[in-house]
């Protein structure tokens, strides 16, 4: 086709006409025009929000590792397993400088479980929480789409639903049960207790998170940090000789002896007891109390 415009002959093609001849059907296909259309500051939008997506799913990657580390090899260990060393006795401490008959140690003699944990409920989120992981990479972090993007988005939709049932029942109590002791056996653990013993508590994972998040209870923190989260100490009743009561200190309560044995029953605790216990002055502990 020949004419007198600027896109008619190839010999009569100026240098702005050939740039446009050959840039504008490239630009046209690959939707530049149609981008740019758009406004100013879309065209990092979808790369944005692709950063936000991988940096989401690595954190919750992060989380479900340090769980199922945790639940497989580490169930033993309460509470965060890097900050464990804070509660352990250093090496070289002052006690190192001492003579070793004048150096004494809490022994665990103790240890019951009020409020069992059922391991189930951390499978089962833990399982519907990796579904939902691999199928939100699958989605929306990769660069190139998956095959059969329809079942995916059905196994990411699924398993969050699982996962928000499960953590939902469990945050509402469904799942936690007390340990149904017989008062005979009861009688025998409280009867283990002597004046002088620490008790450590402890408390199960579900019911710490409900109590933070559920409730709002900020004082139960410390359970998912450390392995105890409270302390009290087994004293005579000065009111009732004989009668063995916890003396402990609440940040809302004071310092108080308002429970007594009988309410370790319903918790998670382990019982301390001094090696030394005949250097105690008891006197002194009851002049304390």
């Amino acid at each position: 086709m020949k004419g007198n415009g600027p896109f008619s002959g190839d010999r009569k093609r100026t240098a702005p006409a050939r740039f446009l001849w050959k840039f504008l059907p490239k630009a046209i296909n690959r939707g530049f025009c149609s981008r740019n259309l758009q406004g100013s500051g879309n065209e990092s939008k979808p790369l944005s929000l692709k950063i936000l997506l991988k940096t989401l799913v690595i954190l919750v990657g992060f989380v479900f590792v340090y769980e199922v580390t945790h639940l497989l090899w580490l169930r033993g260990n309460e509470g965060w397993s890097v900050l464990s060393w804070m509660e352990s006795v250093p090496d070289d401490g002052p006690s190192s400088q001492a003579k070793p008959e004048d150096v004494g140690q809490f022994e665990q003699v103790i240890s019951y479980d009020g409020e069992p944990s059922n391991p189930w409920v951390d499978y089962l989120t833990l399982a519907s929480l990796a579904v939902s992981l691999v199928s939100a990479w699958m989605l929306w972090a990769r660069a190139r789409p998956p095959w059969r993007i329809r079942l995916w988005r059905q196994a990411f939709f699924g398993g969050l639903a699982i996962f928000l049932t499960v953590s939902s029942l469990a945050f509402s109590g469904f799942f936690t049960k007390q340990d149904e002791i017989t008062s005979g056996d009861w009688t025998f653990f409280a009867n283990q207790l002597q004046v002088g013993d620490v008790i450590a508590y402890r408390k199960e994972k579900w019911s710490a998170r409900r109590e933070l998040f559920a409730e709002g209870k900020l004082t139960v923190i410390g359970y998912r940090f450390f392995k105890y989260g409270h302390l009290a100490i087994v004293v005579e009743d000065p009111g009732l000789p004989g009668r063995k009561v916890l003396f402990t200190s609440q940040g809302v309560k004071g310092v108080n002896l308002n429970e007594d044995i009988d309410s370790l029953r319903t918790h998670n605790w382990d019982a301390y007891r001094l090696d030394k216990w005949n250097r105690i002055d008891t006197d002194r502990i009851m002049q304390g109390v």
